[in-house]
């Protein structure tokens, strides 16, 4: 659906009897992981086949009268299982913690604001868009601006500017319209009107549908990683049993001469096989898992899922993929150079040396000032930028920030042009400030382009 479909398509509010349908079919909104109960953790830790091992292993132990080595194994196997219920319930409950959000909130109806709480909304709702709302649900920008805390999804500190829908005849998807579009679990730190006066967000997403929702089910239901260790660790098993078969075999000739009763012959094999294969190598595994997990607890680190700490341990590179990941998260202009005819001009430190010595140039609307190459180079550093004031500062990408504060220019994100408000940026300069480029719009950059 383009970008206009969609803007005439939900100009008009939803029905109450259209939001009681919407309701039934999408359900709340809310991302509400389910409970685990201790009956379930208990089954995935018992089913496990390492645990039967252990209970086969101990039962012969205590056939063979060998009452305190099976009452170690016991006691060592119930206390591992024992903290990782306690563990992996306790994790369960942050997470659940940390998913459930709800708020009050406004949707427009029948043209008149109506209160509810999130937990309401549903998909088409038109819902208003305040300052310092963490957002329930997936919503796309009808009008206005937004400048967004993407750090929850995105792990980039760095506020991102959202715009409103154009009317074009682009296809919407989220994708490639991540610059319309508000995402369930981010914070608005600031927005800005439009030419309604409102700041409005079309609902199209809620609950696990949303980003949020989709990560929060990737840490429940992560993908099916085989792992190294547990594999090696049954190749182990595997080898020993085939070693004890083997011993078997050395000995059935012996224990057949020596007329040995079946009952002595059974339980020599059985104690054989539980010999060759140690019951307390799963113990021992569980037991590093919970310290390695309570060491990552002290520094903020929660695990849902013991086994991958086994395939943490064995990383022994991380790789970023930039260098200001490592170096330092500052960059400075050191200067600019322009091209002239078919070579570049003089290096230089100082932006301003681009600007025209003549005061009356700044005046006057003087058209030859357009084939000037090097003031259409100051220009575009001053105003092809994604830059913002929040509370004052400027923020937006690092790269745009110091080249803006470099030029010396002065931005202006009050400036009229009939009805709306526009930014604009002039020189910082006397009489300069009737010489403005107004920027109308910001095409953001595409990695697709």
């Amino acid at each position: 659906m383009s970008f206009a479909q969609l803007k005439e398509r939900y100009s008009k509010t939803l029905s109450q009897v259209e939001r009681k349908f919407q309701r039934i079919r999408f359900g709340d909104c809310l991302v509400k992981v389910p409970k685990k109960t201790v009956i379930n953790i208990l089954m995935d830790e018992i089913l496990d086949p390492f645990f039967l091992f252990i209970v086969f292993a101990v039962s012969v132990f205590l056939w063979e009268s060998y009452y305190i080595y099976g009452s170690t194994i016991i006691a060592l196997s119930g206390g591992s299982i024992f903290m990782t219920v306690i563990e992996t319930r306790r994790n369960n409950e942050q997470i659940r913690n940390m998913a459930l959000y709800t708020c009050p909130v406004q949707i427009s109806q029948d043209g008149k604001l109506m209160d509810l709480m999130s937990e309401q909304l549903v998909p088409g709702d038109i819902v208003k868009v305040p300052e310092s709302l963490v957002l329930p649900c997936d919503m796309i920008l009808l009008t206005g601006t937004c400048i967004v805390n993407e750090s929850i999804l995105t792990g980039e500190s760095i506020p991102v500017i959202k715009s409103s829908l154009p009317s074009t005849k682009d296809k919407y998807s989220v994708a490639d319209s991540s610059k319309h579009t508000l995402f369930g679990g981010t914070s608005v730190i600031q927005t800005r009107p439009g030419e309604t006066g409102e700041v409005l967000g079309l609902v199209t997403n809620t609950g696990f549908l949303t980003t949020k929702g989709s990560l929060v089910r990737d840490i429940l239901y992560p993908k099916e990683i085989k792992f190294q260790f547990t594999t090696d660790a049954l190749k182990f098993v595997a080898i020993m049993f085939l070693v004890a078969v083997l011993g078997f075999f050395g000995i059935l000739a012996v224990m057949l001469n020596q007329h040995i009763l079946v009952e002595t012959f059974i339980s020599r094999t059985i104690n054989m096989i539980t010999t060759a294969v140690p019951p307390a190598l799963p113990a021992a595994m569980s037991c590093g898992m919970i310290f390695a997990i309570q060491r990552l607890k002290k520094s903020r680190i929660f695990c849902i899922s013991p086994q991958r700490v086994n395939l943490a341990g064995t990383v022994t590179t991380f790789v970023f993929d930039k260098t200001g990941t490592l170096t330092e998260d500052g960059l400075s202009v050191q200067g600019f150079t322009c091209m002239g005819d078919k070579k570049f001009n003089t290096f230089s430190s100082h932006f301003s040396t681009l600007l025209p010595d003549n005061a009356q140039f700044f005046s006057q609307n003087d058209p030859i000032r357009r084939e000037d190459k090097s003031l259409l180079f100051l220009e575009a550093c001053a105003s092809c930028t994604s830059i913002t004031y929040v509370n004052g500062g400027l923020i937006g990408d690092p790269l745009d920030v110091k080249m803006f504060l470099a030029t010396d220019w002065v931005l202006d994100e009050a400036h009229k042009v009939g009805n709306e408000n526009l930014s604009a940026v002039y020189p910082k300069v006397p009489g300069a400030n009737n010489y403005k480029s107004i920027i109308m719009r910001r095409f953001d950059f595409s990695s697709a382009l």
